[in-house]
């Protein structure tokens, strides 16, 4: 399915519970923009509450390329990982593909403002935020992203998962300000920081990271 240029801000579909998602991948297909992220927005609603509607759901086997995700929130009560996470898109494990895509301005009450599981290739995961964990990503896969200016409570680019090539800056957490509980490879760790302890990384493997 190849998608026009435009910003989606009205309409969407419920999954699970009562809480919209303005698109949601539920079969197993492609959703490409026709001219990528820069053009191509799909928005959701803020704040987290009654009122919030997610940007994305997609399914196992699904892929969403060439988008910009942003404005998305959840639910403050309810089943904590369906409805009070991934802000910006949610995926129910991690064999779900987001690819080229700018994750940003996304907030979840539970984990994962930007992202819950599904794997992130080439994505910026920016100026997201939960105060719960990982205001990033909550155990994604990421492989050669951008993941800035996000925060949590606990790992504020990331809470767990996998990080390969990835770019982690600028982020902020209590405990854990680039990543906590994840396993980096060959990644950048800079400017990031915590209130209490650990900003760069909090436990996990960061082999050949520096």
């Amino acid at each position: 399915v190849v998608v026009t240029n435009g910003v989606y801000d009205v309409g969407g579909k419920v999954m699970t519970g009562d809480l919209m998602n303005r698109v949601a991948v539920d079969k197993v297909i492609s959703v490409v923009s026709l001219q990528g992220a820069d053009v191509t927005t799909i928005r959701g609603v803020g704040p987290n509450g009654t009122n919030a509607i997610r940007c994305a759901w997609v399914d196992d086997g699904a892929r969403l390329h060439g988008f910009t995700l942003s404005g998305g929130a959840t639910r403050i009560t309810g089943d904590a990982n369906k409805l009070c996470s991934g802000g910006g898109v949610w995926s129910p494990t991690i064999h779900a593909m987001i690819s080229a895509c700018r994750v940003t301005g996304n907030s979840a009450y539970s984990a994962g403002g930007g992202a819950y599981l599904g794997s992130l290739l080439n994505c910026t995961v920016q100026g997201n935020s939960t105060p719960g964990n990982g205001g990033g990503t909550y155990n994604s896969i990421l492989t050669g992203c951008r993941v800035s200016n996000n925060s949590a409570t606990t790992g504020g680019g990331a809470y767990g998962g996998v990080l390969k090539g990835c770019a982690v800056t600028g982020n902020t957490a209590q405990n854990g300000g680039g990543a906590n509980l994840a396993n980096l490879t060959s990644c950048t760790v800079t400017r990031n920081t915590a209130a209490v302890s650990l900003g760069g990384l909090m436990g996990g493997n960061a082999p050949n990271c520096v």
